[in-house]
């Protein structure tokens, strides 16, 4: 059960419903990040009564420890965190990406060696699909190519025209998935570069097939980049630029996943 309904538009501003397998979330709101499906000094009750509908839980991380067959052996995430609502988790894109000299980048994949044991592992759309399917989330992301703040052209470009490829390919696992076994996840939502070139991969698109939901990634999750937490009036403005320019009249019928902004 996946499905974004709009209520009610004021300009830009949007209020909705996304209606997932664990229940439904009045948007907009805020996601808190539990990196290891929980909010960290928080119980599980305690986030709920702070009004929290749905929470974050890291692929990456969750893979390395505990991994994700013993968090499917004890009932997936939910029952894992006792967390009984909406879940998204990430991809693990951004964590590996940002290995600086730890990591090697292929058409195929990234490997990596682990921050924990040293091990060398691999991680590729996929992968990052079959652990967000055994983890259980209610949304999946899709595994991409994240590249430094303020990144040249070519190399923006690289990494656009790369999370679009693997995007095709982690949709095509996740298909594979939901055939083999009862679908469990809200599939895999879009995530696409910066601007400008946004207009060659609108929000939710790729090759002319819809995605469910779109995710904007700010600056503050690719440093360097001193606009990302910068304390003056412009910190906030090129996240407010990419929520102008992909969240407006292109995400109407879907879900947009507006992350790592900043403070």
């Amino acid at each position: 059960m996946f499905d974004f309904t709009l209520h009610a538009t004021s300009g830009l501003a949007r209020a909705g419903s996304l209606t997932l397998p664990h229940g439904t979330v009045e948007t907009p709101a805020f996601m808190p990040v539990g990196t290891h499906g929980t909010v960290r000094g928080l119980h599980p009750e305690e986030v709920r009564r702070a009004g929290a509908q749905i929470i974050l839980g890291n692929t990456y991380h969750l893979h390395l420890r505990p991994g994700e067959a013993v968090v499917r052996s004890l009932g997936g995430l939910h029952r894992f965190t006792t967390w009984d609502r909406p879940m998204l988790t990430d991809s693990g894109g951004f964590q590996v990406f940002s290995l600086e000299g730890l990591r090697k980048i292929e058409e195929h994949g990234v490997e990596f060696v682990s921050h924990i044991d040293g091990s060398t592992r691999t991680l590729t759309p996929e992968s990052s699909m079959e652990i967000q399917w055994d983890l259980g989330a209610d949304v999946a992301m899709v595994f991409d190519h994240v590249v430094p703040g303020q990144a040249p052209w070519p190399l923006a470009e690289e990494g656009m025209e790369r999370t679009l490829r693997w995007l095709e390919r982690c949709r095509k696992r996740h298909d594979e998935l939901v055939e083999d076994g009862e679908g469990r996840t809200g599939g895999p939502a879009d995530r696409t570069t910066r601007p400008p070139l946004r207009d060659r991969a609108p929000l939710g698109r790729a090759n002319g097939r819809p995605g469910r939901e779109g995710a904007l990634q700010g600056p503050s999750a690719r440093p360097p980049n001193p606009l990302a937490h910068h304390p003056g009036r412009h910190s906030r403005r090129p996240a407010d630029a990419l929520t102008r320019r992909n969240a407006g009249p292109r995400a109407v019928d879907r879900d947009c996943h507006r992350r790592a902004v900043g403070g």
